[in-house]
């Protein structure tokens, strides 16, 4: 029976099951969107308990049950156990029940979650998308019915209006007061609240009794069962039908009778229970021992209130045979009425008649749900019930849509004093217009400004008018940048101890020139080709200098005009600073509605002969340092501008390093090896097919593993945006430098004069030789002790201090590679020899590539580690 169950569960044919001791009350497909029906008890009998590991009350499976159970489990609903409460703050629904077994392990849990699933969390009700919540130590997940939307009662099914209002409108509306139930405590009477002078003793009750004088006492005892109490030394007295406010006069008439002269006081210290019927269409109808303080209210929420057939708005009392009361809870909730909430007698019976019509409300009141509506309540009632209208409705129209008598769904719009009259019938779906955010006479001001802000028009206004000056374009965070950068930047870093210096090498360092083989860096380790320049918010970096800057892009800026009669948009260009100069042909005329945009530097690219330029320059120069250039001029400007160059400069090797070069590198050199890792996972699927024994498969994955390894170094090397100079020979002079022009953001370093070469890779003694005038490369390899058995000699390279590449296939079928002279700071490198396979190209080939990007020195780093 469990097995069959278990997979009525996991086709989602049963979604929710309850039963009480009296046998199945709601059953069947009561679940996602099903229908409430009768139904049998789950496990077998007419008992819930018949299946569950708990010892009394009424069992309930909480759906869904995904991935079968752990053990028997079930949740005790017995006056001592609560079906759902907080058990941490107010974030954890379910609670253990207080026998064992209930919603342990790996109960009613589902450990995956996706888009797909149609599950909602109840460990909090304000959540609309679904969630984890606690159970048992577990993530437990419960039907959110229809997806997203406000939460319903966990132990009922989704409503059939309800469904049909989220189709018909878009809208999951809540069903008016049924979450109210999630917190069964809430409204429960207070058992130690003073008792009333009309309270009525009866049994259970317990009376304390203090005496003094000739009869000395002071203790507590219980009303019996026959109503009376038992006073030592005077008997049994029948206190059943006494109000509390007649008890010591009572007693004291009664005790009188054996004593004389004394004084005493008598107090009901703790009332009784009361039994109570709940019948009809209640979540729980069954018996319940209650306060005997217990009002309609208290009660209802005690036993979890109705299910979603249930009304909130009849529920009666029956005592004796008859109707004492006709409670509507709506009268409490929305109107803090208790006038009729009477207290409830032992033995009353709570009934809670099938639920009456139901009418949804949404758009333009604060509260939008499902209510439930008696005969002859019209509109103006339904919007009252909904907190009334909000700020912004339209009260020109009310929308109704409701059943004719032909089942046919009609749509009627009224005018707003005609609508909220009319009457509601079941199934109404009503709904309001919202005003539009429409300005009438303002234009907007936005963008780049210090204020963003919505302005009165008025006739002949212009932009000059909108911005009065031209403090107005200064924006917040230029000033905090400025407030920062220019004081408290440097304040900060004296408080936590820090120098306030960069990280730039003096020129007289004794190894300021260096090919970048010895760090990891995409240029020489000392030179400036780090991030020296960049931008964040208002602030531009220049090497060691920080520049504030306000962004603003003085030659355009547009208004944005909505043509009134098309509804289509325009935008009219001006120039800002001639705006605020009140030219005529920009300070434009405004219309009502008109959108002024300034926009900031950054985002539209000007002109580099109206930009400024800032060059960085250090090195061996008489004054290195930021300077701001004239668009158009050269290197050397920058150099002589700097005092000119040292006399241990070495312009054979300078670094131009430029970050326009650096970003379209780095594109280059993505695309380049995104296509080389495609083409060798095309090329694996072909080898593997290929290989005719598990040695080649061996030698294939090895393969493999050395061209993924490569293709990982690759991504670690981060171009420099070096553009190299290709001067004609080490001993240039500045009349023969490059005639390059200088950018933005430039960075130019010329290294002190190097006295060495490298020999690096597969020689048999790696290092770094004193430079000699007139030596060859073969001279420098013989110095390392020649190659070594791994040498590849084909492709044998020479690494100019100058960033160009020199190699054993440029020097022609006849050789000459050996026998050329080198440069002070050039590096030899004798590769390895690498099987790469057919989808790679040597390494040598990577290097001519990287060498064109001025990253060849930081690749053969690379490459030896």
């Amino acid at each position: 029976m469990r097995k069959i169950i278990l997979v009525m569960f996991s086709l989602g044919l049963i979604s929710f099951v309850y039963s009480d001791d009296a046998g199945g009350a709601i059953g069947g497909d009561a679940g996602l969107g099903g229908d409430l029906g009768g139904g049998s008890a789950m496990f077998g009998g007419d008992s819930g308990n018949s299946a569950s590991t708990n010892s009394g009350g009424a069992s309930v499976i909480v759906p869904p049950i995904s991935g079968g159970f752990a053990g028997d489990a079930s949740l005790n609903l017995n006056n001592q156990t609560e079906l759902y409460r907080s058990t941490a703050g107010d974030d954890d629904f379910y609670r253990n029940a207080a026998a064992g077994g209930a919603m342990n392990g790996d109960d009613y849990t589902k450990n995956s979650v996706n888009s797909n699933d149609l599950w909602q969390n109840y460990s909090n009700i304000n959540m609309r998308n679904g969630g984890i919540g606690v159970m048992g130590g577990q993530q437990a997940y419960v039907p959110s019915v229809l997806g997203t939307g406000y939460v319903a009662n966990p132990l009922t099914s989704q409503d059939i209006f309800q469904k049909n209002v989220q189709i018909r409108s878009g809208i999951f509306l809540p069903v008016f007061g049924y979450s109210l139930f999630f917190y069964p405590k809430t409204f429960a009477p207070v058992n130690n609240m003073p008792v009333d002078a009309n309270y009525t003793l009866g049994p259970g009750d317990i009376v304390n009794l203090k005496a003094w004088g000739s009869m000395n006492v002071d203790f507590s005892t219980p009303v019996a069962k026959d109503g009376s109490i038992f006073i030592p030394k005077v008997g049994k007295i029948s206190v059943v039908g006494i109000k509390a406010s007649s008890l010591d006069t009572y007693l004291k008439g009664k005790i009188g009778r054996v004593y004389r002269n004394f004084s005493m006081s008598a107090t009901v210290s703790q009332v009784r229970s009361i039994s109570v019927n709940v019948a009809g269409y209640a979540i729980r109808p069954g018996t319940y021992q209650l306060s005997a303080f217990s009002t309609i209210s208290n009660a209802v929420f005690a036993v979890g209130g109705p299910s979603l057939a249930g009304s909130l708005r009849h529920i009666e009392v029956k005592r004796d045979g008859r109707v004492v009361a006709d409670f509507d809870m709506y009268d409490v909730l929305l109107h803090g009425d208790n006038s009729k909430d009477v207290r409830l007698l032992p033995g009353d019976t709570l009934y809670f008649a099938p639920r009456g019509n139901q009418v949804a409300i949404y758009d333009g009141v604060k509260v939008p749900a499902i209510y439930e509506t008696r005969a002859h309540e019209n509109i103006e009632q339904l919007v009252k019930f909904a907190g009334g209208f909000n700020y912004n409705v339209n009260k020109q129209k009310v929308i109704v849509e409701h059943l004719t008598a032909n089942q046919a769904i009609e749509v009627t719009d009224y005018d707003m004093k005609q609508g909220l009259q009319i009457a509601l019938n079941d199934g109404d779906i009503v709904h309001f217009f919202s005003l539009n955010n429409s300005y009438e006479s303002s234009i907007v001001l936005m963008g780049n400004v210090a204020e963003p802000t919505r302005l009165g028009y008025r006739e002949g206004m212009r932009i000059s008018d909108a911005i009065p000056d031209k403090a107005a374009l200064l924006t917040k965070s230029f000033w905090n940048s400025y407030s920062y950068n220019t004081g408290g930047r440097d304040n900060l870093l004296t408080q936590i101890g820090r120098e306030k210096t960069t990280t730039q090498v003096n020129a007289d360092s004794t190894a300021m020139y260096s090919t970048g083989l010895n760090g990891s860096s995409g240029a020489g380790a000392n030179s400036n080709s780090g991030k020296v320049f960049g931008a964040s918010d208002n602030l531009f970096i220049a090497g060691p200098i920080q520049i504030p800057e306000a962004n603003i892009n003085w030659n355009y800026a547009t208004v944005i005009r909505l043509n009134k009669e098309t509804f289509s948009t325009s935008v009219i260009p001006f120039n800002l600073r001639k705006a605020l100069n009140k030219d005529a042909a920009n300070d434009i005329l405004l219309q009502p509605g008109d959108v002024i945009d300034i926009l900031s530097s950054k985002d539209v690219r000007t002109p580099s002969s109206t930009s400024t330029v800032y060059v960085f320059i250090d090195g061996e120069v008489n004054a290195p340092g930021v300077y701001e250039m004239k668009p158009g001029g050269t290197i050397v400007d920058v150099i002589q501008k700097a005092g000119g160059i040292s006399t241990k400069a070495y312009l054979y090797g300078t670094e131009l390093n430029r970050e326009s070069v650096k970003k379209k590198q780095v594109v280059i050199l993505n695309q380049m090896l995104d296509q080389l890792q495609q083409s060798l996972l095309g090329n694996i699927s072909n080898s593997n097919a290929g290989a005719t024994s598990t040695t080649q498969v061996s030698i294939q994955n090895q393969v493999l593993s050395q061209q993924q390894a490569f293709i990982g170094k690759m991504r670690q090397i981060k171009p420099s945006g070096r553009v190299v100079l290709g001067v004609d020979s080490a001993s240039v002079d500045l009349e023969h430098l490059p005639d390059i022009q200088i950018e933005n953001g430039d960075t130019i370093y010329i290294p002190t004069r190097p006295s060495t070469v490298d020999v690096i890779g597969q020689v048999y003694n790696p290092a770094t030789f004193m430079y000699k005038p007139n030596t060859t490369v073969n001279d420098y390899i013989k110095m390392a002790g020649t190659e070594n058995q791994f040498a590849d000699t084909s492709n044998e390279y020479v690494l100019r201090a100058d960033g160009t590449l020199y190699n054993r296939q440029q020097s022609g079928w006849f050789g000459g590679f050996g026998g050329q002279t080198l440069n002070p700071g050039d590096a030899v490198i004798v590769p390895q020899q690498i099987q790469f396979g057919g989808t790679m190209q040597n390494l040598l080939n990577w290097t001519q590539i990287l060498a064109n990007f001025g990253t060849a020195a930081a690749a053969i780093t690379v490459f030896k580690n």
